[in-house]
């Protein structure tokens, strides 16, 4: 009897083993194969640099966009002093006609006349 109990256990501890190694099997084969995942590593690894590549791009359109904006800036400043001046030498040199000419333009009620050709630069 003791040895029917002892084959027992053992049948026993063999039986949980073999449950452990199924387990473990199901799990391993419910993974991706392993060239699968290196497929889309590479992948997602080629989609990172051109989104880098991109992205260098945009920053420097941005870049080049701000120094435009800047030497736009710059020469609106400067038509804006060149005006003032303009306008402060007007003021200096020809008074009576600076006035005459600001009192026509508030005092002019009546449309500009459409009827006459624009023509067209391009």
């Amino acid at each position: 009897m003791a040895q029917q109990g002892t084959v027992l256990q053992k049948g026993q501890i063999k039986r949980k083993r073999y449950v452990g190694y199924e387990e473990l099997a199901a799990a391993v084969n419910s993974k991706r194969p392993q060239h699968e995942s290196k497929g889309q590593i590479e992948h997602v690894t080629a989609d990172l640099v051109q989104m880098r590549a991109h992205g260098e791009r945009l920053s420097r359109l941005a870049e080049f966009r701000d120094e435009k904006l800047k030497i736009l800036l710059e020469a609106l400043a400067e038509l804006d002093q060149d005006s003032a001046a303009e306008q402060s030498f007007r003021e200096e040199t020809f008074p009576d006609e600076v006035a005459e000419h600001a009192a026509s333009i508030v005092c002019d009620p009546s449309p500009p006349n459409t009827t006459e050709a624009v023509e067209v630069v391009s």
